[in-house]
């Protein structure tokens, strides 16, 4: 019988929803590290070396739909924080994101009708690109309040992987709503 080998991002549409931990670790879509050698660079850490050190490969810096374990992913910024003696290293990256890196995802926002839909179209398939966070939208009026939650593997919810998570999104919908935007609230 044959069986079709798919890349990663298709077999996350074969498989729908379901998922195996084991079989299918979490992974971050390496658009995300299209401006880590830029920021390493401005914070004292060579980017290329520090790849190399947790495993990853250089590409990740070129190709946007490359995917990256989770865990890689992690140790890369903590390493980067770590050794640019900069805490807050994975905030400076995410001031740099903006939607295009969101790829076919950020089209998808940009052609939405409006804001909420565009925001809602986010929640609903962003995790076909990162399926380490999940968004969760509670309407209060008229307020949206917008949480995504990291869905680790180690239990770890909080450092440079939610602060990196927090900041772009926020970029993202700065760019839906324009830079004038600012929320009440980001924690």
């Amino acid at each position: 019988m044959w069986t079709p080998v798919l890349p990663i991002r298709d077999k996350k549409f074969a498989i729908g929803d379901s998922r195996d931990a084991v079989l299918a670790p979490r992974t971050v879509r390496s658009s995300v590290l299209l401006a880590f050698a830029e920021t390493a660079k401005e914070n004292g850490v060579e980017p290329y070396s520090l790849l190399r050190k947790v495993g990853l490969p250089t590409a990740v810096l070129e190709d946007p739909d490359l995917q990256v374990p989770e865990a890689k992913f992690r140790q890369l910024l903590d390493q980067a924080a770590k050794i640019s003696g900069t805490p807050h290293f994975s905030l400076l990256l995410g001031a740099k994101a903006h939607l295009g890196m969101a790829g076919s995802l950020g089209l998808l926002m940009r052609e939405q009708p409006t804001v909420r839909a565009a925001i809602e179209a986010m929640a609903r398939y962003q995790r076909y690109q990162n399926d380490t966070v999940a968004i969760d939208l509670e309407d209060r009026g008229d307020t949206l309040i917008f949480s995504p939650r990291i869905l680790s593997t180690d239990g770890d919810l909080h450092g440079p992987a939610m602060d990196l998570t927090m900041v772009i999104y926020v970029r993202y919908v700065s760019a839906l709503l324009g830079e004038t935007w600012k929320p009440r609230q980001v924690r």
